[in-house]
């Protein structure tokens, strides 16, 4: 195993690891955006819906509005993922390098998620370690499967007014 003795290869490191901080905060500022939007957009719909014509119609167009954000959100979520992902592979260079003793922060987590999905295979997919990524999916999902249900409520009652 090598040192990472060069100044240049530190400030690259360096770099990537300011970048990995940077891109994951904003992937969990993006998260909280969201929760805050779809919260605000359901809050529309529950105190229209079931007013009147007007109403109904207010509803709809933010159950159409809220999934279009489950969709926008869950497509920044993946950008947000790829770029993740590529810093880690570049500090994961760096650490398979590094000398023994040293921790390895990204390669020993890669290692151990393996290791839990394994052992986590026959239990039930709700039952399983999930990740951050099927985590969040599973709340964009969630909530654009609501926002159908609202979408579809709403139109019923245009049309039954």
């Amino acid at each position: 195993m090598g040192k990472i003795d060069n100044e240049i290869e530190l400030k690259v490191l360096d770099m990537s690891w300011d970048y990995y901080k940077l891109l994951a905060q904003q992937r969990v500022t993006h998260f909280n955006l969201f929760i805050i939007i779809i919260g605000a957009t359901s809050a529309v719909v529950a105190t229209q819906i079931f007013v009147n014509l007007r109403g109904n119609m207010i509803a709809l167009a933010s159950a159409v509005a809220q999934l279009l954000l489950c969709f926008i959100f869950y497509k920044i979520d993946i950008r947000n993922k790829f770029l993740i992902k590529h810093n880690e592979r570049i500090i994961k260079n760096y650490e398979s390098r590094v000398e023994k003793g040293i921790p390895q922060i990204f390669i020993t987590e890669e290692k151990n998620t393996k290791d839990i999905r394994m052992s986590d295979k026959d239990k039930i997919y709700l039952f399983r370690q999930l990740s951050i990524s099927q985590l969040y999916n599973l709340f964009f999902s969630f909530f654009a499967i609501v926002s159908l249900f609202e979408g579809c409520l709403a139109i019923f009652l245009i049309f039954t007014e």
